[in-house]
Parts: C-alpha cells; structure tokens; sequence
C-alpha cells in the first residue's frame, strides 16, 4: 500500500456548530422536545435540561455496560430506559440524534485543505474517529461536510471494538488493512 495519512474526525476535520457534546445534548433535547414521531411524543412535556442530563447519562452507562464497542444503539436503549419510554423508541432516539448531528457538523475548513493536500500527495486517505455513531452514518456526514470522496477509509472505534484513546484503535486499523497496511514510517495520523 501507498502511505497512509489518517484524519481524527471531530474537533479536527469536522466540528460541531455548538461546541462540543453538551451543546448537541441540548439541541437534540429540543428535537426531541418538538418532534413528531408519535414513539417520541411524551418527551414534548420533559423539561429540556432533564433530556440533556438523560442524555449524557445515558451515554456513559452504554459506555460502562459496552466498553469500546457501546454503539448509538446502545445509548439510545439506554436513553430510552432512562426516559422511562418502550424499548421500541429506541430506534427513534438514534435516528433523531443521527438527524441532530448531521445538521450541527460543519467542516474545518484549514483541515479540508490538508485532506486534499494529502490527495495531492497519492496518499491513501483514510478517516479514524472514536464515535457511537456508525461508520454508515459518520460517512453521510463527513460526505455532507465535503470531507469524505470516494476511495477514503474510514474507521469507527465502535465497529473496530478499540479507540484511539486507549491506543489500540491504531493496531486494529493496522489488522484491519492486513497485507494491505503501509510500510513502517508511511502512516500519519492528525
């Protein structure tokens, strides 16, 4: 393989437009405060800061019960538990908080200049992000934010079951590539 320059996804080559995860918690409370999906219905009473705090929880106890691989389907099992909701909500919770994320995600714009710089090199482009979300629903976004093109990569810790933060996301990428991986020294991560 030719060398491979890799990009962390949030807060690098994308960003939210409300900062960071209290900020989407809030914005998705009020999605779920006003939509119109009869599963989310009893939410329109539940003050907005009880949904956010919900929600927060909710991902750290899909974390706790899941470990590296907890999934935008577990938090929002969790999510729809800690609400006191039918198990059945719960794919309704994952697609609004799916929808919120898309509208709130904006790319870096010096980051996208380094992405087409590496393009510009022959590099293999590839995308690495510690994320519930699915790798399906991270390239909707990241193509949506012009980041993502056809022939990338793209890694989430959630569907490699490591994260870059423990250290082992690199080493499953690594496996992941298998015959396929660059030679020692042609790997670059932002």
């Amino acid at each position: 393989m030719r060398a491979l320059v890799t990009f962390d996804c949030f807060d690098t080559v994308v960003t939210r437009a409300v900062g960071g995860t209290r900020g989407a918690s809030h914005v998705l409370a009020e999605h779920l405060r006003r939509s119109d999906d009869a599963a989310l219905a009893p939410l329109a009473a539940v003050p907005a800061e009880v949904l956010v705090s919900a929600h927060l929880r909710a991902e750290h106890l899909a974390y706790r019960r899941h470990g590296e691989r907890r999934d935008l389907g577990h938090s929002s099992a969790q999510l729809a538990e800690l609400l006191g909701l039918p198990a059945s909500a719960a794919p309704a919770l994952r697609a609004a908080e799916e929808a919120v994320e898309l509208a709130l995600t904006r790319p870096v714009p010096a980051q996208l200049d380094a992405v087409r710089a590496a393009r510009a090199t022959g590099a293999q482009v590839g995308f690495l992000s510690d994320t519930a979300l699915s790798s399906t629903a991270l390239a909707a976004l990241l193509r949506r934010c012009g980041v993502l093109e056809d022939g990338d990569l793209l890694w989430v810790s959630n569907e490699l079951g490591a994260e870059k933060g423990q250290g082992r996301a690199y080493a499953a990428v690594a496996a992941a590539l298998g015959p396929q991986r660059p030679p020692r020294g042609a790997w670059r991560h932002t």
